[in-house]
């Protein structure tokens, strides 16, 4: 990250899919997502830290999978993103972990 080789980014996982019959029109599909995302902690000012950066990058993210246009017309977000925030020690490095759930729909009107 920022050319310092530190670590940063994001990994998007299919973590399941159901389907169910909607009578003689088809099948709904409802898939499951997990959002894994890593930020390389380090120590800053109160306007300017590494704490601050991860969660404007997580709002980021929120508001842009919240608004329903974003997957385009045969997705609708069927609940909304929840996030699970910590920081651990991972590889010897501490880091900014948030786990990201979010179910996606994908109606088949066959």
């Amino acid at each position: 990250s920022a050319g310092n080789k530190r670590t940063h980014g994001y990994v998007i996982t299919r973590r399941s899919d159901r389907g169910e019959d909607i009578a003689s029109r088809g099948t709904r599909r409802t898939y499951s997502y997990t959002i894994i995302a890593l930020h390389y902690y380090a120590t800053g000012t109160s306007a300017s830290n590494t704490d601050l950066a991860f969660n404007a990058e997580l709002e980021a993210i929120t508001a842009a999978l919240d608004d329903r246009t974003t997957l385009g017309p045969i997705l609708t977000r069927r609940t909304p993103i929840t996030w699970t925030i910590d920081l651990k020690p991972l590889g010897g490095e501490l880091l900014h972990v948030a786990s990201g759930l979010m179910d996606v729909e994908l109606v088949d009107c066959n």
